[in-house]
């Protein structure tokens, strides 16, 4: 997949970077950059299109976009056992935490004489919570051996 990305990226660094360069005159001594040879280029290739040669540069932009985008959905696409396990995991994550939240509450609300002491019930809560933190890291450290693996 990162070959695809290089193969689609390299082609438009090249692009942007001759237009940008060759737009604002900034040619290093070579015609190649120039404002003039930028000129003719969209000048020739808005005759052959029968367009206005302003047009070319949004069109090209909108068609960069749209590649772009399908690349990500192509990625995502082979890539969605794992985006759908994270997506759970963060799911996971915000129920946990507010069953412990509500936990805390209702620990705290109990009356004193009936509870266990403050250390002790602060102690649980701080168990809870790092148990979480626990999963959510174990959760994170196999999509990171996931992704390793498929690269």
């Amino acid at each position: 997949m990162r070959y695809i990305f290089a193969l689609w990226a390299a082609p438009m660094l090249l692009f942007w970077g001759w237009f940008f360069l060759s737009l604002n005159d900034i040619n290093f001594g070579s015609i190649m950059l120039s404002r003039q040879l930028h000129d003719l280029v969209f000048q020739l290739y808005g005759q052959m299109l029968g367009i206005d040669p302003a047009t070319i540069p949004g069109l090209v932009a909108k068609a960069c976009v749209f590649d772009g985008l399908l690349l990500i959905a192509l990625w995502a696409f082979r890539r969605r056992k794992a985006i759908l396990a994270w997506i759970r995991a963060l799911r996971g994550d915000a129920c946990r935490m507010k069953a412990a939240a509500a936990e805390s509450i209702l620990v705290a609300r109990l009356p004193r004489e009936k509870s266990i002491s403050i250390r002790v019930r602060s102690a649980a809560t701080v168990d809870s919570l790092s148990s979480q933190r626990m999963k959510g890291r174990a959760v994170i450290a196999a999509m990171l051996r996931a992704k390793a693996r498929d690269f």
